[in-house]
């Protein structure tokens, strides 16, 4: 029976293909979360597969822009698409809800609204959205008694090329995170959570502090790993900076005590 490859490079092989379930590919990253200790790439690749909740921190290429839409209808014709700026809405909700939305749901029903969209765009309902257009058609009607026209549906207008962009991001990051772990991994080993916590920090939050490993001598015992940023602090350093210290104290009394002599 052929010997199945190791988790990091399944998830890689399911990175590259297109055509595979990346969903899939982000369950092997909570099960390498697991095995490595890294509770930073259980935690994000949970939160893709699950959706984040409002206390989360989001990703950046969760929040897409989006302008808002309105269906409804007049005594003769239906409006469908008809765009509205935030400026339109009622007080207060004019000054929360903006042309751009927050996607928290789980990266499988982002997935699946491409799949099953109408056309180049997904409709998304603004939050209170009823609510919203049950005060408009109030407000509508104070202004003019006589007006026939109702607002059936307030909601964010999401192309698909946003949300397909979505998706491409997590495969993208996939792939860099698989190449920062092996950056950091001597080869034939299994990856330390110091690894890959700090593969996650890059590949997905932008930390520019890049795993490096130029040889073994650079993982320590204590799962330590050396980065671009600097180099790690060893006892042999501390103890050289010590002894130039005290040479240049040496030096300037040695100097304050010859001017004295020359007086």
């Amino acid at each position: 029976m052929a010997r199945r490859p190791p988790l990091l490079e399944q998830i890689e092989q399911a990175a590259l293909d297109d055509t595979a379930d990346i969903t899939g590919a982000l369950r092997k990253c909570v099960a390498l979360g697991g095995q490595s200790g890294s509770e930073e790439l259980r935690t994000w690749a949970t939160r893709e597969l699950k959706g984040y909740n409002g206390s989360d921190q989001l990703p950046e290429y969760r929040t897409v822009g989006a302008p808002i839409a309105l269906d409804g209808a007049t005594f003769n014709a239906h409006i469908t698409g008809q765009q509205v700026s935030p400026g339109a809405l009622p007080e207060p909700m004019c000054d929360h809800i903006k042309e751009e939305i927050d996607l928290r749901m789980p990266l499988a029903e982002i997935i699946e609204a491409v799949k099953t969209a109408n056309g180049n765009v997904v409709r998304m309902n603004l939050p209170g959205g009823a609510d919203i257009a049950r005060l408009m058609n109030y407000e509508a009607k104070q202004h003019d008694p006589y007006l026939l026209q109702q607002i059936t549906r307030l909601y964010w207008e999401v192309h698909i090329s946003s949300l397909l962009r979505i998706v491409d991001v997590v495969r993208t990051t996939l792939v860099e995170l698989v190449a920062e772990i092996r950056a950091g991994t001597p080869q034939d080993a299994q990856p330390t959570k110091a690894v890959t916590d700090q593969a996650v920090n890059v590949a997905i939050y932008g930390d520019k502090n890049r795993v490096k490993l130029s040889d073994l001598s650079q993982i320590h015992a204590d799962g330590g790993i050396t980065t671009e940023a600097g180099e790690r602090e060893t006892t042999g350093r501390r103890l050289m900076w010590w002894l130039v210290g005290i040479a240049t104290v040496v030096a300037t009394i040695v100097g304050i005590i010859a001017l004295l002599a020359m007086d």
